[in-house]
C-alpha cells in the first residue's frame, strides 16, 4: 500500500454461509484474465466444481469448460481431473511444461514409491517428452515381466549402476533404454547383437551398409552401398561376394 501510496482500497466483502458457485466462478474468471490457468489450476477448479459445489460432470463440460475456454470436450474434464493431487515436484514440472498431460496422469495412476523413483530417475535421465513416454511404457512392461514393482525395477543394481556412472544424461539415457530393451524383448535384444557382431566380424567396407529387417522379423535384408567409378562399383561386387563365400550371408539368415 506504501509502494501504491494509498492507505485504503475498495473491495467486497460477501458473507454467505453457503459457498456459492456464482462467486467461485467469478473469482476464476477474474484471476483466469490476468493469466490463463495452468493445468494444476484448472484440474483444483475442476475438484471444487465436482465436490464442494456438486456439480456432475456434464454440466461441467457443457457449461463450465467453454467459460473457461476449453470448449465442450469431455477428454480436457478427463486428462486434467486429478492433477492437484500429484506430489509438488511432479505439479512443477507440468506447470513448466517439462512434462506432457499424458505422462502426468500416468504418473498419477502409480503408487507413491513408484511417483518417487520415476522421478528421481527422471531428474538423472533428463528425457524430453516422447523419451518419458517410452520409458513409463518399458518400465510397466518390464515390471510386469519380472514381477516386480517400477520402484524395485529402478532401485535395481543394474540401473543404479548406470546412473551412478561417469557419464552424460543422454549416455546414461542410451544405457537405461537398452537396459529396459533386453529384459522386455530379450529375443530381439540377442539378435540384435549377435548382427552387430556379424558385421564386426566381416569388416564391411565403408562405403557398404546392411540394414537388418525390421525387428529381426522375416528373412529379408537390404544392402545399400555407394560408388563413384566403375572400379568402386567392381571393389562393391567383389566385397558382396566374398560376404558370401565366408558364409556371413548364411550367419545373418540365421537370425534370430
Amino acid at each position: 500500500m506504501v509502494a501504491l501510496q494509498t492507505a485504503t482500497c475498495q473491495a467486497f466483502v460477501i458473507e454467505e454461509e453457503e459457498p456459492r458457485v456464482d462467486l467461485f466462478g467469478m473469482a476464476v474468471l477474474e484471476n483466469q484474465s490476468t493469466k490463463p490457468l495452468n493445468p494444476i489450476e484448472l484440474s483444483t477448479v475442476l475438484h471444487k466444481l465436482q465436490t464442494e459445489f456438486m456439480i456432475d460432470e456434464n454440466e461441467i463440460v457443457q457449461s463450465w469448460l467453454p467459460m473457461l475456454g476449453y470448449g465442450r470436450n469431455p477428454r480436457v474434464l478427463q486428462l486434467y481431473s486429478g492433477l492437484h493431487e500429484l506430489a509438488p515436484e511432479w505439479r512443477e514440472a507440468l506447470t513448466a511444461e517439462q512434462i506432457s498431460l499424458e505422462t502426468a496422469k500416468e504418473i498419477l495412476n502409480r503408487p507413491e514409491q513408484d511417483q518417487i523413483e520415476i522421478w528421481r530417475l527422471f531428474a538423472a535421465l533428463r528425457p524430453g517428452k516422447n523419451r518419458q513416454r517410452e520409458f513409463l511404457t518399458l518400465l510397466a512392461d518390464v515390471s510386469r515381466t519380472e514381477e516386480m514393482t517400477i520402484a524395485q525395477l529402478i532401485d535395481s543394481t543394474s540401473v543404479q549402476d548406470i546412473l551412478n556412472a561417469r557419464l552424460t544424461p543422454p549416455q546414461k539415457t542410451e544405457r537405461v533404454k537398452q537396459w529396459l530393451w533386453e529384459k522386455r524383448y530379450p529375443r530381439y535384444a540377442a539378435a540384435q547383437a549377435s548382427f552387430a557382431d556379424i558385421l564386426h566380424a566381416a569388416r564391411l567396407p565403408g562405403y557398404l551398409h546392411i540394414q537388418a529387417p525390421l525387428y529381426f522379423e522375416g528373412d529379408c535384408y537390404s544392402v545399400s552401398f555407394a560408388f563413384s567409378s566403375e572400379r568402386d562399383y567392381e571393389k562393391t561386387i567383389t566385397a558382396l561376394k566374398k560376404l558370401l563365400n565366408d558364409g556371413v550371408v548364411e550367419d545373418l539368415l540365421k537370425l534370430p
